[in-house]
């Protein structure tokens, strides 16, 4: 946006510079035909008497002045109309350039304010499902550690029983025993460990 304000800005010095060149052209032309009045007055107040055929060069010299005025005249009144022409094109561009910045900014509005509402509505679903997964997770939390306790009490009933048993049966059977006792202590201490996890 920057970059095109400042070609516009370019654009618009341009347009200032060529108009101050035809407001200095137009007064030197002016200038020149109230130099050339004043110099025909002058020489009617105050005639000069004249060689033989001056007065002849002098008009043909003067229709050459005259001849060059009218074609410079002509010329400057061409780069007038070119001026206007190229004024009125520049004008018409501008209005067409001002017209294209202004949707585009309007659209740009349009769609930050959309995007700026899908965000609101996803941030919205994304702490909704975030707050139900915490809520999942707590009561699966909850479940496991109930879970573990009922676990524990039950392993530790199974040993008890081991132990009360254990010296009412025959050796092979004591040592079956103290294994299951040792797997036992094994999975109460995994047990511990997923209570202490989930604590």
């Amino acid at each position: 946006m920057i970059v095109q304000m400042s070609k516009v800005t370019k654009f618009w010095m341009v347009m200032l510079v060529l108009v101050q060149v035809f407001v200095l052209s137009v007064a030197y032309a002016q200038k020149k035909d109230s130099t050339d009045t004043q110099r025909s007055k002058l020489l009617k107040r105050n005639p000069i008497v004249a060689p033989a055929g001056y007065e002849e060069r002098l008009n043909g010299l003067q229709l050459k002045s005259q001849y060059a005025a009218l074609d410079s005249k002509d010329q400057f009144i061409n780069r007038v109309h070119w001026v206007n022409s190229l004024a009125a094109v520049s004008i018409a561009l501008l209005l067409a350039l001002i017209m294209t910045l202004y949707r585009i900014s309007r659209r740009n509005k349009r769609v930050n304010t959309l995007l700026a509402q899908r965000v609101k509505e996803r941030t919205r679903e994304l702490d909704e499902r975030f707050d139900e997964m915490v809520r999942q997770y707590s009561a699966q939390r909850i479940e496991v550690l109930g879970l573990s306790k009922e676990i524990q009490n039950t392993i530790l009933s199974l040993r008890d029983l081991c132990h009360a048993h254990k010296n009412l049966v025959n050796e092979n059977v004591q040592l079956h025993l103290e294994q299951l006792i040792a797997m036992l202590d094994h999975l109460s201490d995994t047990v511990r460990n997923i209570e202490f996890d989930n604590e």
